[in-house]
Formats: C-alpha cells, sequence, structure tokens
C-alpha cells in the first residue's frame, strides 16, 4: 500500500504525519534566523568604499530600526496574525537586501538597511 491509499482508507499513521507538521515551522523560523545571521556579513565586501563615517550610519541604521520596531512587532503579531507579519518580515528584509546590493548611492544604502532593520525586527515572530 501506498502512503496515499493508506490515508484514503482512514489507516493513517498520526506520528509521523504530527511529527512533519511539527517540524515545518521549526525550519521556517530557523530560515529566518539565517536572514537575521548574515545581516553583519553582507556588509563585509561593500565596507572599503565606504567612508569611515558613513560606515557608522549604515551599521547604526539596522540596530536603531531594529530596536525600535522590535515591540511594536509583536503587537503587530498579536492583531493580524503572528504568520502574516512573519511572512511580511520576511519579504521586507528579502527586498530590502536587494535595494542595498543595488544601491548606487550611500544614503540610498542607509536607508536600504533602515527597512532591513524594519524587517528584521518583524521576522522574529
Amino acid at each position: 500500500m501506498t502512503a496515499l491509499s493508506t490515508i484514503a482508507l482512514g489507516n493513517t499513521k498520526p506520528a509521523a504525519l504530527d511529527r512533519t507538521r511539527r517540524c515545518l515551522p521549526r525550519h521556517a523560523y530557523e530560515r529566518s534566523r539565517l536572514f537575521d545571521r548574515q545581516r553583519g556579513v553582507a556588509l563585509n565586501p561593500a565596507q572599503p568604499p565606504l567612508l569611515q563615517a558613513n560606515l557608522t550610519w549604515v551599521v547604526d541604521a539596522y540596530l536603531i530600526s531594529f530596536g525600535s520596531f522590535l515591540l511594536l512587532a509583536g503587537r503587530l503579531g498579536d492583531l493580524f496574525g503572528r504568520k502574516r507579519v512573519f511572512l511580511a518580515g520576511v519579504g521586507v528584509f528579502t527586498l530590502s537586501s536587494l535595494v542595498c546590493s543595488l544601491a548606487t548611492s550611500q544614503l540610498m544604502l542607509i536607508a536600504a538597511r533602515f527597512m532591513q532593520g524594519l524587517g528584521g525586527a518583524v521576522s522574529p515572530q
């Protein structure tokens, strides 16, 4: 018997299916943490052309927005659902990472890093 026919007949193995369902959110969470771990490493190739004063703003823009919106993100998760807010945060982080890689000026890079912090604050739901 195949797995589909056993499910159709009602002879399911709840433990195996339940284990798979329990693991999916954990995998999604770990993938989002990978984005968060890469935040400092992504700027290493871009550091030499930046002036030292603006390099500070590039790093601090992320930290300021991340710290400022962390509590608000928790409240948004309570209001709109954690899954929706989490997916929105991952989307904002991904799009702002793309803008960071395509930045043509330091101001554009700083603004994109600010948006990355916002997406990073919302994604740990």
